[in-house]
Formats: C-alpha cells, sequence, structure tokens
C-alpha cells in the first residue's frame, strides 16, 4: 500500500503516467479483496482514494532559506489535507518536478501554488491568503 501511495505522489510530482498505471493495476487487482475486508487495507484505501478523487497539489516557489518561503511552508504544515502532495523550491524553468515547472516567485517573494489536477487557485504570496485557501478545500 505504501508503494502504490508513493508510486500515486510520484506520479503527480513528475505527470509519470506509467508510475500512475502501475498504482492503478495494485489497486484493481485487490478491489474485491479491499470490498470484502476493509478493515485489512487502511492505508490501501487511502491510496485507491487517491487515485480515483486525484490529490491536491501545493507548490511553494521562492528561496527556501527566505522567511517567506518558511511562513508559507509552516501554513501548509499546520492544515490536514488528505492527499495533498507538495513541492518547493527555487523556480527553475528546468525542473524536474513538474509541479514546479513553469512556476515563478511573484514579486520577488516566495509564493504558493495550490491546485486540484493542475488548474490552481490564485497564487498566494501570503500566509492569510494561503490559510484561506486551504481553509476553502472540501
Amino acid at each position: 500500500s505504501l508503494a502504490v501511495e508513493l508510486l500515486l505522489k510520484l506520479a503527480d510530482l513528475c505527470q509519470d503516467d506509467d508510475a500512475r498505471r502501475r498504482a492503478s493495476y495494485v489497486v484493481e487487482t485487490l478491489a474485491p479483496s479491499m470490498a470484502r475486508y476493509p478493515a485489512a487495507f487502511g492505508h490501501l484505501l487511502g491510496s485507491a482514494d487517491l487515485l480515483i478523487n486525484g490529490a491536491t497539489e501545493l507548490a511553494i516557489v521562492g528561496d527556501p532559506k527566505s522567511p517567506d518561503f518558511r511562513t508559507l511552508a509552516r501554513v501548509a504544515g499546520e492544515h490536514y489535507v488528505p492527499g495533498i502532495i507538495i513541492a518547493g523550491g527555487a523556480p527553475r524553468d528546468d525542473a524536474d518536478v513538474a509541479l514546479l515547472k513553469g512556476r515563478d516567485a511573484r514579486g520577488g517573494r516566495a509564493t504558493a501554488y495550490l491546485c486540484r489536477n493542475y488548474a490552481c487557485e490564485e497564487p498566494a504570496r501570503s500566509a492569510e491568503q494561503l490559510r484561506e485557501q486551504l481553509e476553502r478545500l472540501p
């Protein structure tokens, strides 16, 4: 179940369809057993939810050592969001992590991009704005 979860998160971070396909195969193979004995598959059921409903993606772009970056990261850590995938770092056009590609630090400040299926909210440059976005999540 942990391998499935990691494959799904890798699939979202890197837009890796092969990783998603492998995770889906495991979930589909074990679906009858999960339906019959759900208490035995708690973690895998969470991964199945991630597969079916998708992840919430959060990219924090900026200098990881800066106070504004750390503040946004702290706000993200204060909220429980099932199925969240977080990536952070300096803005780079050649980023290996798909979640960071094409994202920039707006106005020279760390900027958070909260997304579902790569459709994003307005970029948040303040802790208050990110907190409001996280609290509005279903």
